[in-house]
């Protein structure tokens, strides 16, 4: 499904994927699923980035200015930047 567009200008590029967490089989199923329900503009789009986050993620500030800036630092067009985020503290 798309996202709700409220004040964002890009949310007929954003895909929301939902599922019953009982079904769940785990962070690679979800990722292979992700991978195979790319919108025709990732693959049209020179330039296109696909980020896929669990719903455990924190953000920092300019997050997304940071995360360019490592992916320019990787000099490699096809590089991929992937994290085992910490475990939150509740």
């Amino acid at each position: 499904e798309n996202a709700d567009a409220g004040d964002c200008r890009y949310a007929e590029q954003v895909t929301v994927g939902r599922g019953d967490p009982l079904d769940s089989r785990g962070p690679v199923a979800a990722r292979a699923a992700a991978n195979a329900v790319k919108p025709a503009y990732v693959a049209q789009s020179p330039g296109a980035f696909c980020l896929q986050v669990d719903s455990h993620s924190l953000f920092v500030r300019a997050w997304d200015k940071e995360l360019l800036s490592m992916w320019g630092q990787a000099r490699n067009e096809f590089g991929i930047l992937s994290t085992a985020p910490a475990p939150l503290e509740e």
